[in-house]
């Protein structure tokens, strides 16, 4: 009996002597403490599910799955429930990620974390800002997709369609700002407030895209899970960094 018990216990323990190096890897990859440690991980499963998302979206939208009918549907219905009312509010909300407004508050943000000397802060503020950009714009020119047409249309705009430009930007540049904010704050109640604050904005812009007629359901989500690929990737790339700083005082 202790015989069989040993052979069992040294097949177990074997193969752990074995991946010794690999397991200990992965083990500090899943500790909290460590230097690209959980967050690392965490930051980049994220951003490779959205990359998934983004790519099994653009699939659907490529082969004609049924999801485009789902996206013209979605569209003549929201054009019919316009009223005047909701077309002035969605206008409004649409500025906050038009390109002059991301511009003026690239410029304060940039202003502002400068001043103080956080270049850390600068540097993701303006990866943030120029890659969103360059990503939005290479993306539209692969998939060339035209916009929804209508005879009088709320809101016109030129370009392509897919993916939405308002919703990935207001993601990025948003989220990489509420991001700035909650570092600072000290309380989980502002932090969850701030959050949830610039989750709601992110999410009227998306839909107020659909609702002006500029762009369809899937263009809307699209942009959201190719900005949350950016967004992840921004996030992780700065608390890697901010983390070896502090670890090294």
């Amino acid at each position: 009996m202790r015989q069989l018990i040993q052979q069992i216990s040294s097949r177990i323990i074997r193969p752990f002597v074995h991946y010794e190096r690999q397991l200990c890897w992965l083990l500090r990859r899943l500790t909290p403490g460590q230097y690209l440690g959980l967050h690392l991980t965490v930051g980049l499963l994220v951003a490779g599910a959205f990359l998934w998302f983004f790519v099994d979206l653009a699939e659907d939208v490529v082969t004609e799955d049924p999801l485009v009918r789902f996206d013209q549907a979605v569209v003549t219905l929201l054009r019919y429930l316009a009223t005047p009312t909701l077309t002035t509010f969605f206008l409004i909300i649409t500025t906050a990620a038009s390109a002059e407004m991301l511009m003026v508050v690239g410029v304060l943000v940039t202003v502002s974390y400068a001043l103080r000397r956080r270049w850390l802060h600068v540097g993701t503020w303006l990866a943030a800002l120029a890659g969103g950009a360059v990503l939005n714009q290479l993306l539209k020119a692969l998939f060339s997709r035209p916009r929804p047409s209508f005879v009088d249309p709320l809101l016109s705009e030129s370009g392509y369609s897919f993916p939405s430009g308002h919703a990935m930007l207001s993601l990025v540049v948003y989220g990489v700002l509420a991001y700035f904010v909650v570092l600072d704050l000290r309380t989980w109640r502002a932090r969850i407030a701030v959050v949830f604050g610039t989750t709601l904005l992110v999410l009227l812009i998306g839909f107020s895209r659909m609702y002006l007629g500029v762009h369809y359901f899937s263009d809307v989500v699209a942009g959201y899970a190719a900005g949350g690929v950016w967004l992840s990737a921004l996030i992780t790339g700065m608390e890697t960094v901010r983390r070896r700083k502090l670890s090294l005082r």
